[in-house]
């Protein structure tokens, strides 16, 4: 199985009324999400995550118990790159 690199960055626009270029990435420990936009920044520690869904190969969803997040991506997601994420937080 290829490791979560596959996964490594990901360009996104936050579904907001004024999107940034935003970065999701995918660690061997988290999903990070970086913008240089103030308080905007997250990271989910697999552990945090309660679901994760892929609506379609541009749109990708983070819920933990607190928020959920959705991410139109710019660059299409995956089967695989999917799939490693499923791994990651659903193990």
């Amino acid at each position: 199985m290829p490791s979560v690199r596959a996964f490594s960055r990901m360009c996104s626009i936050p579904r907001s009324r004024f999107p940034r270029s935003r970065t999701l990435e995918a660690t061997a420990d988290s999903i990070v999400y970086a913008t240089e936009a103030a308080g905007e920044a997250r990271v989910w520690p697999y552990p945090d995550i309660t679901s994760i869904g892929r609506i379609d190969p541009y749109t990708f969803r983070v819920s933990t118990r607190d928020e959920t997040s959705l991410f139109d991506l710019k660059v299409a997601m995956t089967e695989e790159q999917y799939e490693l994420l499923w791994v990651k937080v659903y193990r």
